[in-house]
This record gives C-alpha cells, sequence and structure tokens, in this order.
C-alpha cells in the first residue's frame, strides 16, 4: 500500500500490451508500448484507442514486487502485480473505453532482505559473546521458511532449505536476497560441540531454550535451541524497512550486505561450547586399601555427591567457590556431572551412615 513518505521509483520499465482490434491477446494484431518512470515514479501511455490493455513492469535488480491488492489498500494506493520475484509482473486486464483516463494501476517494490550473523565458541557457556571469545568458520547453515505462518517448518514444501552456507571470516554467515517471510535458521553442530546453555553443568539454562530470536532485544547472545545433532533457532519475521538497526556485532569488511540497515536482520547468533565431564566411582572398599579390588568391592547407590567450581582460583575449596550441581550415585555407584565449562573442579562426597572413608592413594 502506498503510504505517506514511501518515495516513487524512478527509471522502471513499463509496458503496455494492446489486444488489438481482435481484442485477444497473443494474436498478431497486440500492440507494444513501453516508457520508464519518471523522477516521481510515475508513468503514462496517452491517446490510446479504446480497447483491452495490460501493463507489464520489470523489476529492478534487488527488488522484489510487494503484495499485490492489500486488504487495506484502495485502488489509488494498491499494488496491482502479484507479488514475487519474476523479472516481470502483469495486471489482469484493463477495458479501456472511450475518454476515460484511468491512472490507478500501480506496482509496488521492497528491498529485497538479509538475515544473519554469527557462529561463536562460547566458551563460558554464558550464552554471550565476550571479550576474547571468537567465531567458528565451516560451520554449516541452513535457512527454512515457513510457508503457512503456523510457527514451524514441518509442512509441505517447508522441510527442504531455501539456502545453506557456510560460517566464514570469524563465524559469520548471510543469507541475502529474500523476499519477505517468515523463516528459521539451523546450525549444523560440529562434533564435540553442544548449544549453549548459559548454566554451567546443566542442560537447560536461560539459553536452552534459547529466547526468540524474533523479539530478543539482546544483540550477540545465542538464539539456538539444540535439537539432536542441530541447533535451531524460533522463526523469525523478516519485513521491509522493520528489522534491527544498531547491532552491536556487524558483518565484517569481508562480507557485503546487499540490504539496508532496515532490511537487513543481523541479530540471529548462535553460541556452542565444547562440554568436559567429571566422574566415577563410589565403591565398597572391603579390605580398606584404597583400590578397587573388584569382586566383591561393589559400588555404593545413593551417595550424595556435590561438585565445586574453583571460583576464586585459589586451588582450595573455600566459601568463595560455586556449588554446581548436586547428584546421587546409581545403582552400580557411578556418577557424573556434565556440560561443564572448563575450569578447576572439587568434589565432595557424602558419608554413608555406617561407613568410613578409605585412606587415600597419592601418586
Amino acid at each position: 500500500m502506498q503510504e505517506t513518505g514511501e518515495p516513487g521509483f524512478v527509471n522502471v520499465s513499463v509496458a503496455l500490451i494492446g489486444a488489438g482490434r481482435d481484442r485477444t491477446f497473443g494474436t498478431a494484431d497486440d500492440t507494444l508500448a513501453t516508457t520508464t518512470t519518471n523522477g516521481s515514479g510515475a508513468y503514462s501511455f496517452t491517446n490510446l484507442q479504446p480497447g483491452l490493455y495490460r501493463v507489464r513492469f520489470a523489476r529492478p535488480n534487488g527488488y522484489a514486487f510487494t503484495i499485490g491488492d492489500a486488504p487495506a489498500a484502495t485502488d489509488a494506493t494498491d499494488s496491482d502485480v502479484p507479488t514475487g520475484v519474476s523479472a516481470t509482473a502483469t495486471t489482469i486486464t484493463i477495458d479501456l473505453e472511450s475518454g476515460e483516463n484511468d491512472l490507478t494501476w500501480d506496482a509496488g517494490l521492497y528491498q529485497l532482505l538479509s538475515l544473519g550473523n554469527r557462529v561463536w565458541e562460547d566458551t563460558n557457556n554464558d550464552g554471550q559473546l565476550s571479550a576474547g571469545e571468537v567465531g567458528i568458520d565451516g560451520i554449516t547453515v541452513r535457512l527454512y521458511r515457513d510457508l503457512n505462518g503456523d510457527g514451524d517448518v514441518n509442512d509441505s514444501g517447508e522441510t527442504t532449505p531455501v539456502a545453506t552456507t557456510t560460517t566464514n571470516h570469524g563465524g559469520y554467515y548471510l543469507f541475502s536476497g529474500l523476499v519477505q517471510g517468515d523463516y528459521l535458521v539451523e546450525v549444523v553442530l560440529p562434533a564435540g560441540y553442544v548449544s549453549s546453555t548459559g548454566t554451567n553443568g546443566s542442560t537447560s539454562g536461560p539459553y536452552e531454550p534459547a529466547p526468540n530470536a524474533d523479539t530478543d532485544a539482546t544483540d550477540s547472545d545465542d538464539n539456538g535451541t539444540q535439537s539432536g545433532s542441530v541447533v535451531r533457532s524460533t522463526i523469525v519475521r523478516l519485513r521491509p524497512n522493520s528489522e534491527p538497526t544498531g547491532e552491536s556485532d556487524p558483518l565484517p569488511a569481508a562480507l557485503t550486505d546487499p540490504a539496508r540497515n532496515e532490511n537487513s536482520n543481523l541479530t540471529v547468533d548462535f553460541g556452542l561450547f565444547r562440554p568436559a565431564r567429571i566422574g566415577n566411582l563410589v565403591w565398597f572398599d572391603r579390605d580398606a586399601n584404597g583400590v578397587q579390588n573388584g569382586g566383591d568391592e561393589t559400588g555404593i547407590a545413593n551417595v550424595t555427591v556435590q561438585l565445586f567450581h574453583d571460583t576464586d582460583g585459589d586451588g582450595q575449596p573455600g566459601t568463595g567457590d560455586t556449588l554446581v550441581a548436586t547428584t546421587n550415585t546409581d545403582a552400580s555407584g557411578n556418577y557424573g556431572f556434565n556440560y561443564l565449562i572448563p575450569g578447576s573442579y572439587y568434589l565432595n562426597f557424602a558419608l554413608p551412615t555406617g561407613y568410613v572413608r578409605s585412606p587415600q592413594i597419592r601418586r
């Protein structure tokens, strides 16, 4: 719909196709006239014979035809051609009568859109791109389109990516030349990586599941939720003249975004990290020699084990350290803590009633 402040488009090629005296398109007496839009985007064809006509518009590079016959528009303010990125778009047939002056046949254009930004190694698993954390190159990134607007890409025609790229120049990715619509970004996890959770030692947290990528006001944070071997954003709505501006982590100079800032969403980021693991066994040391001898020296179930992070870095247990997680040994005496960031940790084992601790074997 033509709205206040939206300028006309200059130098668009426009053709007027006439059906001729037989009033049938595609026959020998068809007529053709051409012109280009002026500085205000206007065009006209004058001194026409009454008859049947169609207006054909050529699409400028980097632009798409907008929605045709928008419900909120009038004949004077709507676009009269089908939406999309075909090389040309043509109106319906116009029956021009003698003496008629019909100036309502228009075409709306919008700049094609872009979506991107970065996949980085979130070494501290806080879900935020922190100083010293770097992007990961060579990651496969896929783009899907939600064609029916139901909030997923599981329906017919939606399960095949509309585009695929790989991260480069510091973990960045970019999909450009996109029509307005609803999209989802998917990252293929490299071996050994998981999606950031925002909580040390936990498979869930403030970033797993991740914030809504379409409404999240924070840039350079994790927008991906893991599903098996991939990480996916939520649906992102791309619309002309409504995308975020002032991003905190713009594209590097080596990547060129053809869309203007207001037509480009460069805030869909993915934090990945390589989790560490601590654990093993609490067992019944029958001969009290401090060595697992097997046989009847079996594991002890339901022993409480606490994992602490040496937060203050002094190498000693203390009040300044952080309790990361608590678990109990399983029926075989095994325990484990996963999704840990690199760092120094220590363990505290609760002493079951009736037991004492085995002697410690130092190596």
